[in-house]
């Protein structure tokens, strides 16, 4: 797998900050919006690219 872009780890590091109260209340944040960019980036790479299928 490749590395994420930059602008995928600011959109992770930006969405932990806006959530502050899933952290307070023992939910692993972090762990979700990786899995979720892991998963966006395989679609990609598999050519199945949903923003780009709505256009």
């Amino acid at each position: 797998m490749t590395r994420p872009a930059p602008f995928l780890v600011a959109l992770s590091l930006l969405l932990t900050a806006l959530v502050p109260g899933a952290s307070a209340q023992g939910e692993d944040v972090q762990a979700k919006i990786r899995t979720s960019i892991d998963t966006m980036i395989q679609a990609i790479e598999e050519g199945n690219d949903p923003m780009r299928n709505r256009m």
